[in-house]
């Protein structure tokens, strides 16, 4: 993906984000809140499967496994790792600035908005972590084996769909991950390519 590519992606889904906020966010999350059990737990099942925390170690101890073996196999685990943690720093950031309330809160006390700056779990909803992640993933995915573009990308939409469904996160709030995942990979990569780090992409 080309930065202007990027640039309309974020402009279109800066919209998105705002009329999911004020239109279809709150309607979302209360049938989210009517599912049965059964639902609940698929979907906290998927969710469990996207945390950012496996992804990190795998891919780091990948690159240290493959360093001496495989310059190109270790260079695309570096990748995967340096692409997965700064995505989560910007999103645990964001999520610090933003403060915005989880669904939990408009189901026990109707309250919906942002609060800022704030430290608690409840409150940080904006950007999904989870969405984050997938997409980070999927975007260094996409660029490391392109052929199954569309695996990757049905993986990233299950679960963000997913974080809805369990009732964690807005519609809006992952589309704030989606975008932030996407965008996190595209700086990761043109460091890489900088600083010749991208040996996947250089003949030996």
């Amino acid at each position: 993906m080309s930065l202007r590519q990027y640039l309309a992606l974020l402009a279109s889904g800066l919209i998105c984000i705002v009329v999911s906020y004020f239109f279809i966010d709150v309607s979302l999350s209360r049938w989210s809140f009517s599912l049965n059990p059964f639902w609940h737990d698929l979907f906290k099942h998927i969710s469990d499967a996207g945390k950012s925390g496996f992804l990190i170690i795998s891919s780091f101890l990948g690159w240290i496994v493959f360093r001496k073996k495989s310059v190109v196999l270790a260079s695309k685990f570096h990748f995967i790792f340096l692409s997965i943690v700064f995505s989560k720093i910007l999103a645990q950031s964001m999520k610090f600035v933003f403060g915005r309330m989880r669904p939990s809160h408009l189901k026990e006390s109707d309250q919906y908005g942002f609060m800022f700056f704030e430290t608690a779990s409840s409150l940080h909803s904006f950007p999904s972590g989870h969405t984050t992640a997938a997409f980070a993933l999927f975007t260094t995915l996409s660029v490391l084996f392109p052929k199954y573009f569309y695996l990757w990308l049905l993986f990233a939409l299950t679960m963000a769909f997913a974080r809805i469904g369990v009732g964690d996160h807005f519609l809006s709030d992952t589309i704030a991950g989606m975008l932030l995942g996407i965008g996190s990979v595209l700086i990761v990569h043109l460091y890489m390519q900088n600083r010749s780090w991208n040996k996947w992409e250089k003949p030996l």
